[in-house]
């Protein structure tokens, strides 16, 4: 039974480890959401290098999202068009409806720029590191679709109509960016970045200068009255002259009497294709447009208008609104204003813009000059976010006093490293502010020295409790020690604070599974090892000196005791062996001697007990059964003629239930009958007897006989009758030899050993070398 606490305890820990290594259960959201799922591998001392692995998970909506974002993009445009964050870019699109792997990948490539290339600094920074390069996770140079195929889910060969989840795998190299410092756990960098291929932007040239197929008023086309000038009345911070866009006459400077101009936009004038013509609001989360202009206008009747009309025809010219009015406001001369106009409205949509200038017949004025004119529809997630990330980093970092709002984690401490868990869900618009501190090298908080504080701490608890119950043995006469037996629920105790010291040293987070958020910080564990070292120390110290003051003389008895004969086997008299210098446990009795009192532990009942006579071989006169029993686990070498005893201790040991085993060189039969044990494997160690053991072959023959009372793990008793005769048949270096390995099988597995051997037979230095291989020596022969 003892030896199954610590495997136990073993087993408790170890459940709670491998409990902590699983993420959370994650509950889907019927809209959708987007789970981010990360894995970091990490090794070094201050400058940590290594990799790991990010996968995007996409479900409903927002799955269908994103993949018709792809298709229109890949499928679609032939090459990106101007005003994308890749625009130029080749995409092979086909056309036909369906995202092909060989288009699919042109995605997957240009989102390992973005990861790669963030806002064009290298690398993309996630909590306490810089993610650099990033690459599919399988990857395959010769035949790129099948590595887009591999690595992602739910858009290979898919279309619009498509309802699965989307799932794409990447791989990266990492490297910590800071030795020192308290870091964010939640992010939206990796979050965010499968949007940003579709972010788009389409903004005029500052100085309106032409470009190739682009007009300097671009993304306006030159048409219609309005065209560039330069002026001297410019926007502060602009250098004199600019140029505007204006429609009017250059030679008198104002606008004409009833007039009407008007410009439309182009998206990419540089692809003669119909679908390069209108902005694509299909991949934005939100547009607008703004742009700079001064003005004034003769009257109400004079207005001018941004309007903006649907694909195919785009012929439904709708008058947007500047806020109070469709109509621009005139400003005072000189003075520049910023018109902003809301196009979140047309979000999903092919659209063009128009600028339409009208006037009346009743006067004329400037007019408005524009410029910085820019339409942005931003692309980016909008949802619930699902954040697992892992991290397994080996080496002398830590992680300590973690800040949580929303989140939870679960760490690992083990001698190599440490093993950090986070999850959290929160809305992409409101990033939790969850942190923990993160050292590379902390004196209190570092892994190893608080694996080293774990077993010196542990050792010293098991050493300290188990020195005050020796000294307190130590203290009583031999013969009565072994009646002296442990405080059973003081020891228990004690590995219940090993088992907490070793749980907390492994799981700091431990009581986060009962819902208690305390972190057991590397200081706060110092604390605890040291507190619960002085506790069991000097606790059991003062217990067991309690108990050897309470314990009451042996023969001092309570009330009137009727005494009773004590009834000692000692067989047929005889010589006792010359075994050269040891103390008998039980010695001759002699005349006139002092008896004791002695209380049976089986009834109860007080004995009177010759003078040193062993109580483990002496019967109680009420009961039948012996004084003492012998201490179970222990190895026991007996010397004595008569084979009772040892059968009887053998019956004694095994009324739990337990298994048990006799060796002898007697027939199995006879001692059957002579000795009455029933349930005991008797084996005949004979080189002539069936189904013997040959005395000169125990080494391994003996050993297979006795793997099956070992293999039950019930502890159990063996018992070597006969010795002496065994190893007269064998010699005795070949009887120890298999003695050192039997005993070791029974000391793992808590099994009782006694041996007999006759007086007289073996020299005294072979009883010598024999009694080495046993605890207790037990000189019965008198």
């Amino acid at each position: 039974m003892g030896s199954l606490r610590p495997a136990l305890l073993a087993v408790v820990a170890g459940l709670l480890v491998l409990w902590s290594l699983f993420p959370p259960a994650v509950g889907q959201n019927p809209s959708g959401q987007m789970v981010v799922t990360t894995d970091y591998e990490l090794f070094g001392r201050s400058d940590l290098n290594g990799g790991g692995h990010v996968t995007w998970t996409l479900t409903g909506a927002k799955a269908a999202d994103l993949r018709a974002g792809i298709l229109h993009m890949f499928d679609e445009y032939p090459t990106i068009p101007r005003g994308f964050l890749f625009q130029g870019e080749l995409t092979a699109a086909n056309q036909d409806g369906v995202l092909e792997s060989v288009e699919g990948v042109r995605y997957t490539d240009l989102l390992e720029n973005v990861l790669e290339r963030p806002g064009g600094a290298q690398g993309t920074l996630a909590q306490y590191m810089e993610l650099y390069p990033f690459d599919l996770r399988e990857k395959n140079a010769a035949d790129p679709g099948l590595g887009f195929e591999r690595s992602t889910s739910g858009l290979a060969n898919t279309n619009v109509s498509t309802s699965a989840d989307v799932e794409i795998r990447f791989l990266f190299e990492a490297s910590t960016a800071t030795q020192n410092a308290r870091v964010s756990l939640s992010t939206l960098a990796l979050a965010q970045s499968l949007y940003k291929p579709f972010t788009y932007a389409a903004i005029q040239s500052p100085t309106l200068t032409p470009s190739g197929p682009y007009p300097g008023s671009w993304p306006f086309l030159i048409e219609g009255g309005w065209h560039n000038i330069t002026t001297n009345s410019c926007p502060p911070g602009v250098p004199s002259p600019c140029a505007v866009l204006w429609a009017g006459n250059d030679a008198t400077g104002r606008y004409a009497n009833n007039t009407v101009a008007a410009t439309r936009t182009i998206a990419d004038p540089a692809f003669a294709t119909p679908a390069y013509i209108p902005f694509d609001l299909r991949f934005g989360s939100d547009a607008w447009a703004t742009f700079n202009y001064t003005g004034q206008v003769a009257d109400a009747g004079d207005r001018l208008h941004l309007q903006i009309a649907h694909a195919p025809a785009f012929t439904d010219w709708t008058n947007l609104s500047f806020g109070a009015s469709v109509d621009l406001s005139q400003t005072a001369p000189g003075v520049w204003s910023t018109a902003t106009v809301n196009l979140s409205g047309y979000l999903g949509d092919r659209v063009r813009l128009r600028l339409n200038f009208t006037s009346n017949a009743a006067g004329s004025a400037r007019g408005f000059y524009l410029r910085d004119f820019a339409l942005r529809a931003p692309s980016f997630y909008g949802g619930e976010v699902v954040q697992a990330d892992t991290h397994y980093l080996i080496g002398t970092l830590s992680f300590s006093d973690p800040s949580l709002d929303s989140g939870g984690i679960q760490l690992i401490r083990t001698p190599g490293g440490e093993i950090l868990q986070y999850h959290s869900t929160w809305d992409a618009t409101a990033l939790p502010t969850d942190s923990v501190q993160f050292r590379t090298f902390d004196v209190a908080e570092n892994p190893q020295i608080l694996f080293v504080i774990m077993i010196a701490a542990s050792y010293m608890i098991s050493r300290v409790q188990d020195s005050a119950y020796h000294r307190y043995r130590e203290a009583h006469p031999a013969v009565y020690r072994p009646a002296l037996h442990r405080g059973k629920w003081l020891h228990r105790l004690g590995l219940v604070a090993i088992a907490v010291l070793i749980l907390f040293y492994f799981v700091p987070t431990a009581t986060w599974f009962i819902g208690v958020r305390v972190f057991v910080s590397g200081p706060a564990y110092w604390l605890l090892a040291i507190v619960l070292t002085l506790l069991f120390g000097l606790g059991s110290r003062v217990y067991y000196r309690g108990q050897l003051v309470e314990t009451p003389p042996p023969a001092e008895v309570e009330g009137r005791v009727v005494m009773k004969k004590v009834v000692i086997p000692t067989g047929p008299p005889e010589e006792p062996a010359a075994i050269g210098p040891h103390n008998p446990s039980a010695v001759e009795s002699l005349q006139g001697a002092t008896p004791t009192s002695m209380r049976c532990e089986s009834c109860g009942e007080v004995q009177t007990v010759p003078a040193g006579a062993d109580p483990r071989a002496t019967i109680c006169a009420s009961c039948g059964k012996w004084l003492r029993h012998l201490d179970e686990g222990r190895r026991y070498l007996l010397i004595a003629s008569n084979p009772s005893i040892a059968f009887g201790w053998l019956r004694d040991l095994r009324k739990s239930g337990a298994p048990a085993l006799c060796m002898t060189v007697a027939t199995p039969e006879r001692l059957r009958l002579e000795f009455g044990v029933q349930g005991v494997s008797i084996v005949q160690v004979s080189a002539q007897a069936a189904g013997g053991v040959d005395p000169k072959k125990l080494d391994p023959a003996g050993l297979k006989v006795i793997l099956p009372l070992v293999r039950q793990r019930k502890g159990g008793a063996i018992l070597y009758d006969g010795l002496d005769q065994i190893v007269s048949q064998a010699s005795l270096a070949d009887v120890i030899r298999f003695l050192r390995k039997a005993n070791d099988m029974a000391f793992v597995h808590g099994m009782t050993v006694i041996a007999r051997v006759s007086p007289g037979v073996l020299a005294d230095s072979e009883l010598r070398r024999l009694n080495a291989e046993f605890d207790e020596f037990l000189d019965l022969s008198a």
